[in-house]
Order: C-alpha cells, then sequence, then structure tokens
C-alpha cells in the first residue's frame, strides 16, 4: 500500500506533463492552421484582382470592337469593390503585420533605494493580472535568499503568463484577419461573376 501511494503523486505529475504538452501541440496545430489559411487568402485575393482586371480588359476590347458599351456591374456601387481593386499587393493583410504585443516594462529593483516613489508609481500603472509586481520590483541587494528564490519564481510564472498572453492574441487577430479576407473575397468573387456574365453576353 505504502509503495503504491508513493507512487500516485508521480504518476499524476507526468499526467499533467503530458496533458501540458499535448495542450501546447494542439495549440501550436491550431496557430500553423490560422496562418496556412490567411495566407492562403491572401493568395486567392491576389489571384481574383488579377482575373477581375483580365476581365474588365477584355470587355472593354469586346466593346471596342462591337461598338457596344460595357454593362455596368451592380457591385461597382460598393465603395468596397474600388478600395479592393486598387490596394496594393503590400497592403493586404497578412500573419506578418500583425503588430507584436508590447513588452511589460518591470520596475527596476536596482533603482528602489534612489526613487521608491517612481517605483511605486510605475506598479500602480502595471496591470492586475495575478502576477506580484510589486515583489518583482523589490531591490535585490536587500532581499534574504528565500525572498529572491521567491522572486526569480514569481518572474518565471510571468514570463510564462506573458507568453500565453502573446500567443492568445496572435491567434485571436489572426481569425480576426481570416474572418476580414473571406469578407472581401466574397466581395471580389462576385464582382468576378458580373464580369464573366458580361463577357459572356458581349461575345454571344
Amino acid at each position: 500500500m505504502g509503495r503504491h501511494q508513493s507512487q500516485s503523486p508521480i504518476s499524476s505529475r507526468e499526467r499533467n506533463r503530458i496533458h501540458a504538452r499535448k495542450t501546447r501541440q494542439r495549440k501550436k496545430e491550431q496557430l500553423q492552421s490560422l496562418q496556412s489559411k490567411a495566407e492562403q487568402l491572401k493568395g486567392e485575393q491576389i489571384t481574383l484582382k488579377l482575373s477581375i482586371n483580365e476581365k474588365n480588359t477584355a470587355n472593354i476590347l469586346c466593346c471596342l470592337f462591337s461598338n457596344s458599351q460595357v454593362a455596368k456591374s451592380s457591385s461597382l456601387d460598393d465603395p468596397r469593390v474600388d478600395a479592393l481593386l486598387t490596394r496594393s499587393e503590400e497592403d493586404i493583410p497578412d500573419p506578418s503585420k500583425l503588430p507584436a504585443l508590447q513588452p511589460l516594462i518591470l520596475p527596476s529593483g536596482a533603482q528602489h533605494s534612489k526613487r521608491t516613489g517612481n517605483v511605486l508609481s510605475q506598479i500602480q500603472k502595471l496591470p492586475n493580472d495575478g502576477i506580484d509586481y510589486e515583489l518583482l520590483g523589490k531591490d535585490r541587494s536587500k532581499c534574504t535568499p528565500a525572498e529572491l528564490d521567491q522572486i526569480r519564481r514569481e518572474r518565471n510564472r510571468m514570463h510564462a503568463k506573458r507568453t500565453r498572453d502573446r500567443k492568445r492574441l496572435f491567434m485571436e487577430e489572426m481569425a480576426e484577419m481570416c474572418k476580414v479576407l473571406e469578407g472581401e473575397n466574397q466581395i471580389l468573387k462576385k464582382v468576378e461573376q458580373e464580369k464573366e456574365t458580361a463577357t459572356c453576353e458581349l461575345s454571344g
């Protein structure tokens, strides 16, 4: 019985490690999937714009040879269409353009004794996210070994949280970007279809 009880905590820790590893892998795959989707949607938008421009040119040429007028696309009344067609490839959203999470500036422990008031002011401006920033802002030269160890653990906890927050925000921004690109591409697909219909009518 005693042997079994001594093995249980180890097994529990191992299960936690396995669960954490699987969670990290799943989030990594989700992020890679979103990045791939965003890049694919951007490529699709570039192709749609080229197709629309080619069909527009074809329609104009058909009209010149047939003395007809180019039928106005109803989608062109949408101000978003002109903005999308004139937007440069560099301005199309993609993962590389997502803003990075701003670095967290901690109060300096080395300057604590010189500018205590300024440090306290910095602490008050820091986020209320469960991290003991007052502890992290302590003057290391006046801390006991136990306090230094506590500061180290708290700092590690803070960095782990910041990493999670960075990934979560990036994924949220990525998902929103994909949603926007999908909406824009739907608009362009409608324009492309109308251009295709006009081309067929002029050719017929």
